[in-house]
C-alpha cells in the first residue's frame, strides 16, 4: 500500500513545459524465438519517446507497439507548450487503458501512446525532484523485484525437453535462480509431461516452477493433467484454459493458484478466478492507473504481479513501481532472453531471482544513443516483429 509521499498526479515539477517530443519505432530481438500458444515471439516491436522541457529536463517513455510512434506525433502539439504538472495530473484521470494485455496487440490506439507520455512526465517529475520514483510514490519497500525464469520450446536453442531442462540447470548454476516459470500448451501433453518432470529433476525440489499456458488448453486436457502437476509440485498456472468459465469449473478440481492478463474484478469476483492479475505499467496505461489498480487488487484480496515483455525503459517503470509498493508479488522475467536494447547498459539481468530497482533520478535508465539508432535501423531492415507469425499452434 502507498504511504506517504504525493498521490500520483500531484504537481512536483513547478513550471517545466515540453519543449520536444520524439518518437521512434525499434526492434529488440530475443536470442532465439519462443513458442507459445498463440504463436512464435521473436523479439519486441515497440516505441520510445522522448521528451525534453524548455529548462532542458529530459523524460523516457515506451509505448507497446511500433505503430504508436506515429501516433506520438500526431498528439505533440497536444504536448509541446504544455505544463508537465498539469498534463501529468490530467493524464492520470483521462487514459483508458487495454482490457487486457492481449489487447494491446490489437489496432491502433491512442491510449497507449499517451500511456508512454506519462511514463515519461513522471521520469521529468523525478529528475527535477534529483529522486528515484519510489520516492514519490512513497518510498522504498524493497531494493530489488522478485522474479521468475522462463523456460520452454525455443527454436534454435531449446527444441526438445532435454535441451530445455539443461537450460533450466544452467540457470540454477550460473544465475542461482530460485523460481521458475515454463511455456506449456504449445506441444503434446506427453511432451510437456517430459519436459516438467525433466525440469523438476534439473532444479531440484525446492525451486518454485509455475506454468503460464496463454488460454492454450482444453479444459479436460487441464483436468487430466492436474494430477501430474501436483506430484512435480507446480506453485500455479498462468490462463491454464480458454475462458475465465473453464477456469472457474478447472478450480473446483484444484487448489492450484491461477492468473490472468485481464483485469476484470467484477467477473473475478462473480467466478474466483483469477487469483492474481498479471499486467504491467504500459497495460495499465501509465504509472497512475498502475498504482490504482494495485491498490483496487490488495483491497480486493488479488494478487498483482508484473508480466514481462518490456525493454529496458519500461521494466525500469515497473520496477520503480516494485520498490514502492509491498501489494506487487514475484514478477515475470524474459529478460534472460532479450538480444538488446535502448538503454545504458542494456537490458537488465536476474541473479538470485532477483532484478535490481535502479536508484537514479525518475525511472534510473538512460538512453544509449548509439544503441537506439541500432535499433531503430534494426525495425528499419526488417519490420514489425509479428507476434502472430507461425500457423496457429492447436488447441491440446
Amino acid at each position: 500500500m502507498l504511504t506517504g509521499g504525493p498521490t500520483p498526479g500531484t504537481p512536483t515539477t513547478g513550471a517545466s513545459r515540453i519543449a520536444t517530443v520524439e518518437s521512434w519505432p525499434v526492434n529488440v530481438p530475443l536470442d532465439y524465438p519462443y513458442l507459445f500458444a498463440i504463436g512464435t515471439y521473436r523479439g519486441l516491436s515497440h516505441t520510445i519517446v522522448r521528451l525534453t522541457t524548455d529548462d532542458g529536463l529530459v523524460g523516457l517513455g515506451e509505448a507497446f507497439s511500433w505503430r504508436d510512434a506515429a501516433i506520438v506525433q500526431t498528439i505533440a502539439d497536444q504536448v509541446i507548450g504544455r505544463n508537465c504538472d498539469e498534463l501529468r495530473h490530467d493524464l492520470a484521470t483521462t487514459i483508458t487503458a487495454p482490457r487486457n494485455a492481449y489487447a494491446q496487440f490489437e489496432g491502433v490506439t491512442t491510449e497507449r501512446a499517451w500511456a508512454a507520455v506519462e511514463i515519461a512526465l513522471w521520469d521529468i517529475a523525478g529528475k527535477a525532484a534529483d529522486k528515484p520514483l519510489y520516492e514519490l510514490f512513497g518510498g522504498a519497500v524493497r531494493t530489488a523485484m522478485p522474479v521468475t525464469e522462463y523456460f520452454g520450446f525455443r527454436l534454435g536453442a531449446d527444441e526438445n525437453p532435454r535441451q530445455i531442462a539443461e537450460s533450466c540447470s544452467r540457470m540454477v548454476s550460473e544465475y542461482d535462480s530460485p523460481a521458475f516459470e515454463g511455456k506449456v500448451a504449445t506441444m503434446p501433453p506427453a511432451d510437456e509431461l517430459q519436459m516438467l518432470r525433466l525440469v523438476r529433476d534439473a532444479v531440484g525440489p525446492a525451486r518454485e516452477i509455475r506454468l503460464d499456458g496463454n488460454l492454450g488448453w482444453k479444459l479436460s486436457t487441464a483436468i487430466e493433467l492436474l494430477p501430474a502437476l501436483h506430484d512435480l509440485g507446480i506453485t500455479g498456472i498462468e490462463e491454464p484454459v480458454g475462458t475465465w468459465e473453464e477456469m472457474a469449473e478447472l478450480r473446483r478440481q484444484t487448489t492450484m493458484p491461477f492468473s490472468a492478463h485481464e483485469p476484470d474484478f467484477e467477473a473475478q469476483a462473480r467466478l474466483g478466478v483469477p487469483d492474481t492479475f498479471v499486467l504491467s505499467v504500459l497495460s495499465c496505461g501509465g504509472f497512475a492507473k498502475t498504482l490504482a489498480t494495485i491498490e483496487r487488487c490488495r483491497q480486493a484480496g488479488i494478487g498483482f504481479w508484473f508480466y514481462s515483455g518490456e525493454m529496458g525503459i519500461a521494466t525500469a517503470a515497473c520496477l520503480q513501481v516494485a520498490a514502492a509498493v509491498e501489494h506487487v508479488g514475484r514478477s515475470q522475467s524474459l529478460l534472460r532472453w532479450h538480444g538488446d536494447d535502448v538503454i545504458a547498459g542494456g537490458p537488465a539481468r536476474p541473479h538470485a531471482g532477483l532484478v535490481q530497482v535502479p536508484d537514479g533520478p525518475g525511472l534510473g535508465v538512460e538512453i544509449d544513443d548509439v544503441a537506439l539508432q541500432r535499433c531503430v535501423q534494426r525495425f528499419a531492415d526488417e519490420g514489425e516483429y509479428v507476434i502472430y507469425d507461425a500457423p496457429p499452434i492447436p488447441r491440446y
